[in-house]
């Protein structure tokens, strides 16, 4: 293989197994877990993975557990809190999986469309995704979940009419499983839930809103302002022809 820059070649010598191919990357996956996402999970997850704690941390990790259904999850190690994601209407096919992941990573692959995402549930071999006529790999992020106070927890449900277990538990081959306690069934303890997730996500639905709105009102202005320049079109075009039917009046 070679270039050229004007008269000179450039001869460059081919190296064996510098760069990975992607026949490396999906060829054994008979046992990998597959993570199905829903497509309006997707968006839900996409438009709140920001604002999950850990965003300013090395490498932005949020983690991923199938275990019992699928949890994305971010932690605020500074005060042992964490908020997670339940994706209600995605599932998951294989052996339960915990896995710490790159958000901007994960937030590229859902806005790509990525919606079916393999797993290797033995080794922290690389993520292989599907969708949209695409394919996408993900490195995954090492070191193990940090533990969180059951009481400091924030659940965020993608579909607010889903019921909510009251135990999710998180396998981990090099550690414990770690349960996490939600608040009590009772209406105190889930309103307070509530009121956190409202508090996560409040700012940006306004946000969002908030823009919807003053895009409609921009254009409600420009058609106004048009409708103003029409109108003073058409009274100078009147005053002129007033004033020209003035003028033969006194030839």
């Amino acid at each position: 293989m070679y270039f050229n820059v004007g008269n000179v070649n450039f001869w460059l010598q081919k190296v064996d197994g510098r760069f990975p191919s992607m026949g490396q990357f999906t060829k054994d996956i008979d046992g990998y877990t597959w993570l199905n996402i829903d497509s309006t999970d997707a968006i839900f997850v996409s438009e709140r993975l920001n604002i999950l704690p850990g965003k300013d941390k090395f490498n932005s990790p949020v983690y991923i557990g199938l275990n019992d259904g699928v949890v994305i999850r971010g932690h605020d190690t500074a005060i042992q809190s964490a908020t997670e994601i339940r994706l209600v209407k995605s599932h998951y096919d294989g052996a339960s999986v915990k896995m710490s992941l790159n958000r901007d990573y994960l937030k590229n692959a859902l806005d790509f469309g990525i919606n079916r995402i393999g797993f290797n549930p033995t080794d922290t071999t690389p993520l292989i995704g599907y969708g949209n006529n695409k394919l996408f790999v993900i490195m995954p992020l090492e070191g193990t979940e940090p533990e969180v106070d059951s009481g400091k927890l924030t659940v965020l449900l993608s579909n607010a009419k889903a019921s909510v277990p009251s135990k999710i538990e998180w396998s981990s081959r090099t550690a414990k499983p770690i349960p996490v306690t939600l608040a009590c069934r009772s209406t105190r303890s889930r309103s307070k839930a509530v009121d956190k997730s409202k508090g996560k996500v409040a700012v940006l639905d306004d946000a969002v809103k908030l823009r919807a709105n003053l895009r409609e009102t921009l254009g409600s202005v420009n058609d106004l302002i048009r409708s103003i320049k029409s109108q003073r079109r058409q009274d100078k075009l009147l005053r002129d022809t007033v004033n020209s039917l003035r003028k033969l009046q006194n030839v």
